[in-house]
């Protein structure tokens, strides 16, 4: 995923400020701020809010979207305990499925208690916990979903059976006021954690938690301040469903990108939203068409029976899809890993014996340099940049393989962009001008330190070079320009030769593709690596016109910067 830019980054705050703004304006204006008594309704968006926080969940307790069990552990509790507490929040709606003098009080306390252990387990999760913490937390988290099992059954027990002992506390003020604030404060904290792990590894579910958990800190304040039933009180039943909403969104997304995709899974999850809307639908359909209350709940419960037979025999033949796409997956894994094996072992076979004729040609140069004449010197020196650029496909063959199979070492630290860029375009100046090709560039002096793979990066930058001198006609030029903005740093390498067709601008970065009606050298893999290399920074790299106009192309890549401290 690539970095924000400013202008989304605009977006995401007006995102996270509006629902503020809202509260704030309803909340002083009581003549826009009525209140509906609407108790089917709240047992519905209740129910589904529960229901999308456990698929999250689900997601997360398969190890989508977070990094580590650690971590994984923390932020599926976290839904889980939400989706529970909130759950009973639901089914203690007064009028709906359980009478009695205290269930007001039950049904304050399950919603607060939902989004209390949502906070905490939340902002455990984006901690920097101790590596001794860390262990045990792996060893034992049995344990810790025991004790999660444990404090829900004890809240069931007093919300149905003793819930007047909730009376006191509830009432109190103080007590009330100071703990929303903890819980809106945990909330907030989160929130700033999780955009630092975003800023760190630009990643689908960090940004939701980055927009998802400030509305749950306005949610604990919309429930405390509100006047129930009211719009602002409302207001915090809509925050959470759009924040489990965003959160699941966001790990369907990274569960789409990954190897061991399981279409069973993918299906059981979200068809359990869609029929839980469809059979809370039919019911309310039924009610406005017959005008009869009690018709409701044996549709919906008809309609879920209905969706549940019909669930189970598409899942028989979806989980017979997803046993096929499994077998064939595996049988391009097995083709993927012969084909590595091959490439490794043409590598090793190709290398050596290039390498000792780069060491001979070198040896007849050095022992002979006094007597060679002119010509003679330029066909060794041409002989050994022959073997060079050998040398250098054969890399370029092996390390795509590697990053195809992140398996390549990623080194990132920080380094001087600026000396980076100017050794590289030093390394070319005899080939181009051997070629008759002219080198400039243009790299600011104040260009920021940055943290990344240096060696990768100057690969990348070598094999544009490189792939622009294959293109630049004799007595033609090439330009290396550097800029650092918006938070990225932007290199392009342009050249004045044929330029790449609109219709090859995608292509050209597959392996063993160039250019239609192109005559350059190489194996067709310098722009692989090049491509691989970058987004394995959460960078991208592409190919346009020459900006200086005329004929040419203009290869060019961004990473975020990530400036040191």
């Amino acid at each position: 995923m690539l970095p924000l830019t400013r202008f989304q980054q605009a977006l995401l705050v007006m995102l996270i400020t509006i629902p503020f703004a809202v509260f704030i304006i309803l909340t002083l204006n009581p003549a826009w701020n009525p209140a509906p008594s609407l108790p089917v309704f709240h047992f519905y968006i209740v129910t589904f809010t529960s229901l999308i926080a456990l698929v999250v969940a689900s997601f997360v307790l398969i190890g989508i979207g977070t990094t580590g069990d650690v971590q994984g552990t923390f932020v599926s509790m976290a839904f889980v305990a939400m989706a529970g507490f909130f759950m009973t929040h639901g089914a203690l709606t007064p009028g709906i499925a359980i009478e009695g003098e205290y269930v007001s009080i039950a049904v304050g306390w399950a919603g607060r208690l939902s989004l209390l252990a949502g906070g905490v387990l939340l902002g455990i999760a984006l901690a920097d916990l101790p590596p001794q913490m860390q262990r045990w937390v792996t060893l034992n988290r049995r344990i810790l979903w025991l004790i999660l099992g444990v404090a829900f059954a004890v809240h069931l027990w007093i919300s149905f059976d003793f819930p007047e002992w909730l009376e006191d506390a509830i009432r109190n003020q103080v007590f009330s006021g100071m703990l929303a604030l903890l819980i809106a404060g945990i909330f907030m904290w989160a929130a700033f954690r999780a955009w630092s792990t975003y800023r760190r590894n630009p990643r689908t579910l960090p940004l939701a938690l980055s927009i998802g958990l400030p509305w749950l800190a306005l949610a604990q304040i919309s429930q405390y301040a509100a006047p129930v039933w009211a719009l602002s009180w409302w207001l915090y039943h809509i925050l959470m469903l759009l924040a489990f909403s965003l959160a699941m969104i966001a790990l369907v997304l990274e569960y789409e990108q990954i190897l061991d995709f399981k279409l069973t899974r993918y299906f059981v999850s979200l068809s359990i939203i869609i029929a839980a809307l469809l059979a809370a639908g039919l019911g309310e359909i039924a009610v406005r068409l017959t005008g009869i209350e009690a018709a409701r709940w044996p549709l919906v419960g008809l309609s879920l029976v209905s969706f549940m037979v019909f669930f189970l025999i598409v899942f028989l033949v979806v989980r017979h899809g997803s046993t096929i796409l499994d077998e064939r997956a595996m049988a391009l894994r097995r083709e993927k890993q012969w084909r590595t094996d091959f490439t490794n072992l043409l590598v090793h076979d190709l290398k050596s014996p290039i390498t000792a004729i780069r060491g001979s040609l070198n040896l007849v140069t050095l022992v002979n340099k006094d007597e060679l004449q002119a010509d003679q010197k330029r066909y060794l020196r041409r002989a050994d940049q022959a073997s060079k650029d050998v040398l250098g496909m054969i890399d370029n063959l092996l390390d795509v393989e590697r990053l195809e199979g992140g398996a390549i070492p990623f080194n990132p630290a920080f380094f001087d962009t600026v000396q980076l860029l100017k050794e590289c375009v030093d390394s070319v100046h005899d080939t181009a001008t051997l070629n008759h090709v002219t080198v400039s560039a243009s790299i600011p002096e104040d260009l920021p330190l940055v943290e990344a793979d240096q060696g990768l990066l100057r690969r990348v930058v070598q094999n544009l070079l490189a792939n622009a001198l294959r293109f630049a006609p004799s007595d033609g030029y090439l330009y290396v320009r550097a800029n650092a903005t918006n938070n990225q740093l932007t290199v392009s390498v342009s050249d004045n030769g044929p330029g790449v067709p609109e219709s090859d601008r995608v292509r050209i970065f597959d392996k063993f593709q160039q250019g239609q009606g192109a005559e350059r050298g190489g194996a067709g893999l310098g722009l692989t690596f090049c491509k691989l290399a970058v987004e394995s920074h959460t960078g991208r790299i592409w190919v346009e016109d020459n900006p200086s106009g005329g004929a040419g192309s203009a290869f060019i890549f961004t990473i975020p910067i990530v400036r040191a401290a």
